[in-house]
């Protein structure tokens, strides 16, 4: 098949001229067939070393390159997917740079350095291998800022506050400024270092370590060989109200009672009310921290017995519970405190003499649930 289209076409008797012979060569084109009717080079067999025709734009010439140059020519690909060869991996391999030696660094705070270095050429985001610096300084760490001869890099734990010179080398990096989506195994040998959001659906499989500055969401379970690890994912908080000259009972007084509360089945609550009371005469007290649903008490009642070295003491007020899985409500929390001799007061949240030397502010009393949930 013919790999030319000829551009001018001869007939017998015709007179043959300059003009006609340069147009039969340069109106020439090429067909198809110059490519198609070529032995083809089956997958797998061309070689970095096989070479391609390429116009060159700068000289406005045709000229020759070997595939290796063509690939390795540091021009972007932009393309929607990339597709590995049947049973082949697609591997990324980026190039170190060259080792800086005998730069000048300074740290303030033992965290964040910053090295001296002429024309450097680093950008945010990129990682350097720190070598050759006081203890605490080496190590692989992200490009947090950058100067025209100068860059910092953070440490993520601190040192010792100081100067020096170091060495350092760019290593390579694959580096993708937009979202990563995971569909399958995400297995990281090495360290993983996420300054952004990441959002994991899937299974994550890591040996080294993760050292994450930004958000993590998970949207599943996190478990530890195997068992779900509950993480606490709000604290809810109100204040007690100082409450004075409590008047002698046999039965309880309630204190504090809390808003209302709806707990699922499968989470865990610490329910806790903390603060400071002041005993200022002898006698005997109770008290309880008590879920209304059930008449459940969290913590039972109890007697102490205040002697008369006891007067005008503060003491701390602190009871906590567990809420465990299992069970689901929607309920109020009380305190309640009973006195067993008159005189007996107490006093919260409030400032007040403890003798005639000592003045304190007795801080206010909470109370908080921490809620834990492992989903």
């Amino acid at each position: 098949m013919p790999q030319i289209n000829k551009g001018d076409t001869f007939a017998d008797g015709q007179q043959v001229t300059a003009a006609r012979l340069n147009q039969f060569i340069d109106s020439a084109t090429l067909l198809v067939d110059s490519i198609t009717s070529q032995t083809a080079l089956t997958a797998g067999t061309i070689e970095a070393a096989d070479q391609v025709n390429v116009s060159d734009n700068s000289a406005s010439a045709l000229r020759k390159a070997t595939v290796g140059d063509l690939l390795g020519s540091n021009v972007s690909v932009v393309t929607s997917s990339v597709t590995a060869g049947n049973t082949n991996d697609i591997v990324i391999t980026p190039n170190d740079g060259t080792i800086v030696t005998g730069v000048a660094y300074t740290s303030g705070d033992g965290l964040t350095v910053t090295v001296t270095s002429t024309a450097h050429t680093l950008t945010v985001g990129q990682v350097v291998l720190v070598t050759a610096a006081a203890t605490g300084y080496n190590g692989t760490f992200r490009v947090a800022t950058i100067a025209t001869n100068s860059f910092t890099y953070v440490m993520t734990t601190a040192a010792t506050a100081g100067s020096g010179t170091l060495s350092y080398v760019k290593k390579g990096l694959v580096k993708n400024t937009a979202n990563k989506s995971v569909a399958g195994n995400l297995y990281v040998d090495g360290a993983l270092v996420v300054a952004g959001t990441t959002l994991q659906t899937g299974a994550v499989t890591q040996s080294g370590t993760v050292t994450q500055s930004g958000t993590v969401n998970v949207t599943g379970a996190i478990q530890y060989n195997g068992t779900p690890v509950f993480g606490l994912y709000e604290v809810s908080e109100e204040t007690v109200a100082p409450f004075t000259a409590i008047a002698v009972a046999s039965t309880y007084a309630v204190m504090f009672t809390s808003a209302s509360y709806t707990k699922p089945s499968d989470e865990i609550w610490h329910v806790e009310i903390v603060g400071v009371m002041q005993y200022n005469t002898q006698g005997y007290l109770g008290y309880k921290l008590k879920r209304t649903s059930g008449a459940v008490n969290l913590i039972g009642t109890f007697d102490v017995d205040h002697a008369p070295a006891a007067y005008n003491r503060m003491a701390p007020l602190s009871l906590s519970a567990i809420e465990n899985t299992g069970t689901s409500f929607t309920s109020t929390y009380t305190f309640e405190m009973a006195f067993s001799d008159a005189g007996f007061t107490i006093g919260v949240g409030q400032t007040t003499s403890v003798n005639t030397s000592i003045s304190a502010t007795i801080p206010a009393t909470k109370f908080r649930i921490y809620k834990y949930k492992t989903a």
